[in-house]
C-alpha cells in the first residue's frame, strides 16, 4: 500500500497547520478488520496541504517489496509496500533532495488492519550527500474515526506511529483502500504540525 507523498511533503518542507477540523466523529458503523490492499499501477491521488499547494501522483511500478510514485513535478519515490512509519520511503528522487531510507519490519503485523494491532521498525537513511538519520518507530492502530477531506467524508483506521523526532497519523479507509489524511507532528517542536489531505482518488486497472 502506498503512504501518499504525504511523508515527501514533510521531508521537502511542504507545510501548514492542523488549521482544519477534519475529524468529524465517529464511524457510521463499525469497521470490518482491513486486509491489505491490492497495489494497482495506474492508480492516481491528488492531494493538498494547508498551505493549499496540490500535487497529484501516480503509481508506474510494484513488486512484492515496493511500490513507485511519480508525481506531476517530476518527484520519483518508492516505499515499501506496506509501510506505516514516520518517514516510508526507501527512496526519493526530487530535485536536490535526494532521499534513501534502510528500512525493515523488528515486531509484530499490523495487516489485517483492527484497533489494538501494531508493528515496530528500525530505520536509517538520510539525504544523499547531506546528514544522515536512525530511529525505530512503533505503529499502533489505535482508533476508528469518520473524517471529511475534500475528496469526502470516509470511515477510517486511525494508525499513530511514533519515533523519537517525529509522530504521524494515518487515516485509511478500507471503503477505497488508501489513505485519505495525514498528520506530522515534529516532537522537538522545530516546526507546527503538517497535514495532508486526499483531493480525489482513482484506481488503476493492473496489478
Amino acid at each position: 500500500m502506498k503512504l501518499p507523498f504525504a511523508a515527501l511533503a514533510c521531508l521537502l518542507a511542504f507545510g501548514g497547520t492542523w488549521a482544519e477540523a477534519a475529524e468529524i466523529g465517529p464511524v457510521s458503523a463499525p469497521l470490518k478488520p482491513m486486509a491489505k490492499p491490492e497495489a494497482k499501477v495506474g492508480t492516481t491521488e491528488t492531494w493538498r496541504n494547508d498551505k493549499g499547494r496540490q500535487g497529484t501522483y501516480t503509481l508506474v511500478a510494484a513488486d512484492g517489496t515496493t511500490v513507485t510514485w511519480e508525481s506531476d513535478r517530476g518527484c520519483i519515490a518508492s516505499y515499501l509496500r506496506e509501510g506505516f512509519f514516520p518517514y516510508p520511503i526507501n527512496q526519493a528522487n526530487c530535485g536536490k533532495r535526494n532521499v534513501y531510507n534502510n528500512i525493515r519490519q523488528s515486531s509484530g503485523d499490523i495487516w489485517p488492519l483492527k484497533v489494538g494491532k501494531a508493528v515496530g521498525y528500525l530505520y536509517s537513511g538520510g539525504y544523499v550527500g547531506g546528514r544522515s538519520w536512525e530511529d525505530d518507530a512503533t505503529c499502533e492502530v489505535v482508533g476508528e474515526v469518520r473524517v471529511r477531506v475534500p475528496a469526502g467524508e470516509f470511515d477510517t483506521y486511525r494508525i499513530v506511529c511514533k519515533a523519537t523526532s517525529v509522530t504521524s497519523e494515518h487515516f485509511i479507509s478500507p471503503r477505497i483502500g488508501t489513505e485519505v489524511m495525514s498528520k506530522w507532528t515534529d516532537n522537538r517542536g522545530r516546526w507546527p504540525a503538517r497535514i495532508n489531505k486526499l483531493v480525489s482518488f482513482g484506481p488503476g486497472t493492473s496489478g
